[in-house]
């Protein structure tokens, strides 16, 4: 029952057209591999291969070393990423450190600047209190004063009418 099968005129074209395909899945594979401008899909694969996807597909290995190619093409990225990132970041920190600097200096003046401003709204306050309490005492005795005064003409305004009413008396006499 082991028989050998016959061998077709045209099995052979197929084997070399295998070959042929295959070469060109590998040499399409390295380019896509080399050439990171060269998107890594089945399509342009296909295409520079000069196949159908279906024969991708029909050949695991190509569809499989298609993602590795995507998987380390990702990774670069997000290496060169990390890599612009920390770039990024000390240089971030770097101008952080100067500003922190400037801001350091500027809150230093403003801080200066505010003590002075404080010590001098002390010496306003001092001052005001003390004119204060001028006013204070003089105000006390003004009122005492106005006191006096108004004690004073109500004692001059009942001698006045004590003699009034005396005169009065006398003309009535």
């Amino acid at each position: 029952m082991n028989k050998k099968l016959k061998s077709l005129p045209f099995d052979e074209r197929n084997q070399q057209d295998f070959e042929t395909i295959t070469e060109n899945i590998i040499k399409a594979l390295q380019l896509i591999e080399q050439n990171p401008k060269i998107p890594a899909t089945q399509n342009k694969l296909a295409e520079l291969a000069k196949c159908s996807r279906k024969t991708l597909y029909n050949r695991k290995g190509s569809v499989e070393a298609l993602k590795e190619i995507k998987k380390a093409r990702n990774s670069k990225r997000m290496e060169s990423s990390l890599k612009v990132a920390n770039i990024a970041e000390r240089d971030n920190n770097e101008n952080a450190s100067e500003n922190n600097s400037q801001l350091i200096k500027n809150y230093q003046t403003q801080n200066g600047q505010l003590f002075n401003q404080v010590l001098e709204l002390k010496e306003q306050v001092a001052g005001l209190l003390s004119a204060n309490s001028i006013y204070e005492e003089d105000t006390k005795i003004l009122k005492e004063e106005n006191n006096r005064l108004n004690i004073e003409l109500l004692e001059l305004k009942r001698k006045h009418e004590s003699k009034e009413g005396a005169r009065i008396i006398k003309l009535v006499r």
